[in-house]
């Protein structure tokens, strides 16, 4: 059964960031942020990690972490051109739409290049050896999740705004590295 659904999914995986970039656009924020997550944060890496086939022996959690990080790395460097001409949200869906679609494209090129006889072998490699492993490690992101985006989600309280905190963590971090 689940060969039929990766099957199916694989097949109709390039319809996922136009989904995604379809309810982004709505701006209807309890959907629109898990796509616009969906967008920024995991498709990129998992393109990366597609084309690149890293991590081709490992299971769908490696995978889907490995993807998460590059997503992370990969994605500013690609948006800061277009960040540089415009901020418009149209002009940056548009922009991420097409190059999600360019390389889903690639990537199925690439697939089918690849000789019939070297298919990838099952997971060898597991991320998580135990279920407590698995639910602790789901406890800490959803900690990290919620202490990172959970501040700036509420805009607005009884028709007041809200203040939000200011979460520089990263400039922080290296600023304090470089001084240490």
């Amino acid at each position: 059964m689940t060969r039929i659904w990766r099957t199916a999914l694989k097949r109709f995986v390039w319809i996922l960031p136009t989904l995604a970039v379809g309810l982004a656009a709505s701006r209807w924020t309890p959907i629109a942020a898990p796509a616009t997550l969906l967008l920024l944060c995991y498709l990129p890496g998992q393109l990366v990690v597609r084309l690149t086939k890293l991590g081709e022996d490992w299971d769908i959690a490696g995978r889907a972490l490995l993807s998460i990080a590059f997503s992370l790395a990969v994605t500013p460097v690609l948006l800061n051109p277009v960040w540089h001409v415009t901020n418009n949200p149209w002009a940056l869906l548009a922009y991420v739409w097409v190059l999600l679609q360019t390389s889903w494209w690639l990537s199925r090129r690439s697939a089918r290049a690849r000789p019939s006889g070297q298919e990838r072998p099952g997971p060898e490699l597991r991320l998580f050896d135990h279920r407590s492993t698995k639910l602790l490690c789901a406890a800490l992101a959803g900690l990290v999740a919620f202490a990172t985006i959970g501040p700036y989600w509420p805009t607005e309280l009884k028709g007041y705004p809200v203040p939000a905190l200011i979460h520089d963590f990263i400039k922080h971090h290296a600023v304090l590295f470089s001084l240490g």
